[in-house]
């Protein structure tokens, strides 16, 4: 094998993000990236710039809206790849990247909220853990009264809202990457 056939396998498995075991965290699709998608032989599927809207999603012909926030660019790949080739085209070659980084943080809301997932906000926007239960949809339950802040790096941050909404408590300051667990 040829010191140039090798250095183009290593550059195709690096962007293709297979030589790294681990994702890195810039490598996570959040509302605000904008993406580029190619499908090669394809130019009519492809776009080269798309802003990923505050739900999450982007539109890909013959797919619609999909949903990629949260998920890494290799994860959209092999999704994006899969869809397509499943009603339209054969072993098609997908590679989408994010070709800026947006102006929304992420906080993950999960639990006893109507809307389980993925809340944006805008960078430089305060949220708290009430607030983020609101873009979750609010309550499923609404005796539900503990929260569990989980962010990377921290021990974990119990809390009860009735205590922070009579101020008995704080607030629970959120940030991006962080994980809110409602009632569970």
């Amino acid at each position: 094998m040829t010191k140039l056939s090798t250095a183009l396998i290593t550059a195709c498995l690096i962007g293709s993000g297979l030589a790294s075991a681990e994702t890195n965290l810039r490598d996570v699709i959040k509302p605000g990236d904008v993406l580029s998608l190619v499908v090669f032989d394809e130019p009519d599927l492809s776009f080269n710039e798309q802003r990923v809207d505050q739900e999450g999603r982007v539109t890909i012909s013959l797919l619609g809206r999909v949903q990629l926030a949260g998920k890494s660019v290799q994860e959209a790949n092999v999704e994006i790849s899969s869809a397509l080739a499943k009603d339209y085209l054969v072993n098609p070659g997908v590679t989408l990247n994010i070709v800026a980084y947006g102006e929304y943080q992420t906080v993950s809301v999960q639990g006893r909220v109507s809307q389980p997932g993925t809340v944006s906000f805008q960078k430089g926007e305060w949220i708290d853990a009430l607030r983020a239960i609101e873009r979750a949809g609010g309550l499923t339950q609404p005796e539900a009264r503990t929260l569990v802040l989980k962010r990377e790096g921290a021990a974990d941050l119990k809390g009860d809202i009735v205590m922070i909404r009579t101020g008995k408590q704080s607030r629970m300051t959120l940030r991006d990457g962080d994980t809110l667990v409602v009632g569970e």
